[in-house]
Formats: structure tokens, C-alpha cells, sequence
């Protein structure tokens, strides 16, 4: 994880459940190298885009959460 990414991790605060539950399952899965591991991925983003559409989260968050679980992952933390 960048420097950048570290430092915001309050972005990551109040998160609306369902979205906690999705991003906790990605990291479960990338440590169990599971193989469905693409439909956990595409259950965080669709999760990412419902909640930053439905006013749950800002943008702010939503760029910081695609950075950080979807475009800059490449191996489990």
C-alpha cells in the first residue's frame, strides 16, 4: 500500500455495512486464495458504486477504496 493510501485510512471509517462485509470477504479470500476470488472482487466494487450513488459514501471514499482494494492490490497484505 502507498504512502498516500496509509494516510488515509480514515476514509474507511462508517462504512455502510454491507460494504465492510464485502471488503472483509476480499481480504478473507485473497488469504484463503480462494478461486472465486474475481466475483469478491466485482461484490466490492459493485458495493463501492451502490453506496457512493446512494450518498453513503462521498467520492473522496470511493476513489480511496478502489485504490486501495481494487486497482492497487496485487497480492494479499
Amino acid at each position: 500500500m502507498t504512502q498516500d493510501l496509509r494516510e488515509k485510512t480514515y476514509l474507511e471509517v462508517d462504512l455502510p455495512g454491507y460494504l465492510t462485509h464485502d471488503i472483509e470477504a476480499l481480504v478473507q479470500g485473497e488469504k484463503d486464495d480462494v478461486s472465486y476470488v474475481d466475483c469478491l472482487l466485482d461484490e466490492v466494487y459493485g458495493s463501492i458504486n451502490c453506496a457512493e450513488v446512494d450518498r453513503e459514501i462521498t467520492p473522496e471514499q470511493a476513489l480511496y477504496l478502489r485504490q486501495k482494494y481494487l486497482w492497487g492490490r496485487s497480492t494479499p497484505e
